[in-house]
């Protein structure tokens, strides 16, 4: 009996010191950053970060370790203890193989690029990183060598990168992508992404798919308090995304709709509606669009499950849904206490048609047509869905249609139109 309850405890044992080994044996190299000033490595390719060959022992950087790293086509790790590492050059450019980066176990391992031009990070086509627990802050993206003025405020990734339990902070850009400008394949695991700007779009991430598909992945994730001239937290163009658990809150987008102000929280858009956004078990509140749709401005495919737009706000259009082009499909979202200045209270359908299924608008108001929806043109094709307390000062307390209703199981609950009608029908 005493050999079958050993036994089992020497095989574990085993098991873990192999993969301990494994795990040795895959890391090629292992840099340890030690000094927070901003140098470049002594001797690159010897192997050893190092920025000063004089002094005694490794006067090792991030700057160096990641040079070093760079040279060596394997995998490589490179660990930063908690301190602020002030990037003053460059962003440190990340050319190849692939490279771990892990900060301080218990935090404050913070890169602050507070006298640089140009990010923090740069991930080339062909490198594969992951990183976890690092603040990126005061990021000034802007032009690099060879790759022009395209720069995130934080990092610029055209490679595959893997972001995880991180704050981004305080960073800015002149052009898209206030703390991240994603061209390939970016990963957020667990990441805040607050108080960046963008003097273009995209004032959290601007993911766009450039020479390389673009792909975005993001789940457990706070978006809030960034600003550009259109999608003031995100920025989705030509690319897929995937959005899990998401909050993307009090964002905002200022300028005209000639500058790309719409979607105040997120906008999503596509040259050919291929690419799909897919959304769930997210929220979006207290964002606002000098434009159209306080949360959300959609011309691309748009699948939005288990969601609630709560207290967004347009100047215009849509105060927390503007699609076009692209049919949404939603289901199972709660559309509550949003406000348009024109037309679509929660919702403006714009030439296209709408699938919604299981869902609840209530409290959201419009100054002119439509409380809860305005529809434009299309079908709207709605079933299951609640309407309770919506307001508009024109007509269609609930629902202003110009296209055409296929309803099932609507339920209408006390909603107001200054000037009469709970659905209103304007040539359809």
């Amino acid at each position: 009996m005493r050999l079958r309850i050993i036994l089992p405890f020497v095989l574990v044992a085993l098991l873990a010191s192999a993969w301990q080994l494994s795990v040795a044996a895959a890391v090629s190299a292992i840099y340890t950053v030690n000094m927070t000033a901003d140098l470049p490595d002594a001797n690159l390719g010897d192997g050893i970060c190092d920025t000063d060959l004089v002094t005694s022992g490794s006067q090792c950087s991030f700057r160096a370790a990641v040079e070093e790293a760079n040279v060596n086509p394997n995998y490589d790790l490179i660990g930063i203890p908690a301190g602020t590492f002030t990037i003053s050059g460059d962003a440190i450019e990340i050319i190849t193989g692939s490279l771990e980066i892990r900060g301080a176990l218990n935090g404050g391992t913070i890169l602050d690029g507070a006298t640089s031009d140009s990010g923090l990070l740069f991930v080339r086509h062909g490198a594969v990183v992951t990183a976890t627990r690092l603040t990126l802050q005061n990021g000034q993206g802007g032009c690099f060598p060879v790759y022009g003025c395209a720069m995130g405020g934080a990092i610029t990734n055209l490679g595959e990168l893997s972001l995880s339990d991180s704050t981004l902070r305080q960073n800015r850009v002149s052009t898209n992508g206030g703390a991240i400008m994603n061209g390939h394949h970016l990963t957020l695991e667990g990441v805040l992404i607050e108080g960046n700007w963008a003097g273009q779009v995209g004032g959290g991430i601007y993911s766009a798919g450039y020479t390389f598909p673009g792909v975005l992945i993001v789940r457990n994730t706070v978006i809030q308090d960034n600003i550009s001239s259109g999608g003031g937290g995100l920025y989705i163009a030509d690319t897929d995304a995937f959005l899990d658990n998401v909050e993307i809150v009090h964002n905002a987008a200022f300028g005209t709709p000639a500058h790309n102000s719409y979607g105040g929280g997120l906008t999503v858009k596509s040259s050919s509606g291929s690419f799909t956004v897919s959304i769930q078990n997210s929220l979006f509140a207290d964002n606002y669009s000098e434009a159209s749709g306080g949360a959300l401005f959609s011309s691309n495919t748009l699948i939005v499950n288990r969601t609630e737009f709560r207290n967004n706000r347009a100047a215009q259009l849509g105060g927390a849904l503007f699609a076009q082009s692209v049919p949404p499909q939603l289901n199972q979202v709660v559309f509550y206490g949003n406000w348009a200045g024109y037309h679509g209270g929660a919702i403006f359908q714009n030439f296209v048609d709408l699938n919604m299924a299981n869902s609840a608008i209530f409290d959201n108001e419009a100054s002119q047509n439509g409380g809860g929806l305005y529809s434009r043109s299309g079908l709207a094709n709605l079933e299951n869905v609640t309407f309770d307390g919506n307001l508009a000062g024109g007509a269609g307390g609930a629902l202003f249609l110009r296209g055409s209703l296929v309803g099932h199981y609507l339920t209408f609950l006390e909603n107001e139109a200054a000037a009469g009608g709970l659905v209103a029908f304007d040539g359809g």
